[in-house]
């Protein structure tokens, strides 16, 4: 697995691009942005967009330099992120995928229309919390029925057709909880959402990973969540023992600034029977795990 610091801003003075030509030059960094040329319609003047979009090799020193030579550029997203490239062997042979997307449609990720949640003090520290489901959760249960899967809260829903076929499969480590509807009676359908039963044991992230200066500056001292920057899930071999269809990752990880969450792991049965069966197509997206 590589990994690169993935860098995306733009801005529209051209005298800026100087200024950031320099300081990549600097370090090294030969790049050609991308500029486009447009009229303002409503102001009625001509405009110039400057993009740069840059994936270096991450080298934790190198891209904390980078991005502190770069403070002067004006825009929310100048933070980097991570980007990975798996080997084709690392990525189809993994055992567990974390399941980023299943799709760019934004009908797949519904919102809960009911007061389905408490939250619990995670962590004195940094203030985060973990959220407790507390009544099932209220959508237009029509959409499921048409999609078949749908994310709602992070939540993976099914209709009852994928119920029957996950049964039928004999896919493990899940139960599943009705879900209620929302909006007119007649286009109720029968939902379920699949809540993972099975909790992993904990990582073995590479003493490189968990000393990494940039990610842990992000976190908070005491629960060690916090920030953007993730690293795939990284396993030793024992874990092959205690892998079930549907995880949980043990550790908990930061969804914003206020709240954790445990991560869904997904075998590599359910990854092949719904790419198999059609179910899921190339706009899914999943990360796989690193076992050692």
């Amino acid at each position: 697995m590589k990994v690169l610091a993935y860098f995306y801003f733009s801005f529209y003075d051209k005298n800026l691009k100087r200024k950031v030509d320099a300081v990549l030059k600097r370090n090294g960094i030969h790049y050609e942005p991308t500029v486009r040329i447009g009229k303002n319609e409503h102001i009625g003047i001509t405009i110039t967009r400057i993009t740069y979009e840059l994936k270096i090799d991450y080298e934790p020193l190198f891209i904390e330099r980078l991005v502190n030579d770069l403070r002067f550029v004006v825009d929310p997203d100048l933070d980097f992120g991570f980007r990975f490239d798996f080997s084709e062997k690392e990525y189809e042979q993994s055992p567990l995928y974390e399941l980023i997307a299943i799709g760019t449609n934004q009908r797949l990720y519904l919102e809960n229309k009911g007061e389905s949640y408490q939250t619990i003090r995670f962590c004195d520290t940094c203030g985060k919390q973990t959220i407790e489901q507390t009544k099932p959760l209220l959508i237009n249960t029509a959409i499921v029925d048409k999609r078949n899967i749908v994310f709602v809260d992070q939540e993976l829903v099914i209709s009852q057709k994928m119920a029957e076929l996950f049964d039928s499969w004999g896919l493990t480590g899940y139960r599943l909880e009705h879900v209620h509807h929302y909006g007119s009676a007649k286009n109720k359908k029968t939902a379920y959402q699949i809540v993972p039963t099975n909790i992993l044991p904990p990582q073995n992230l590479p003493d490189s990973y968990l000393n990494d200066p940039v990610v842990n500056k992000l976190k908070c001292p005491t629960c060690r969540t916090g920030g953007h920057l993730f690293y795939p899930h990284h396993y030793n071999k024992t874990v092959l023992e205690k892998i079930q269809d549907f995880n949980f990752a043990h550790e908990y990880r930061a969804r914003g600034p206020y709240e954790v969450r445990r991560v869904l792991l997904i075998s590599s049965n359910v990854r092949n029977r719904l790419i198999e069966n059609g179910l899921a197509n190339d706009e899914w997206e999943y990360r796989p795990v690193i076992i050692t």
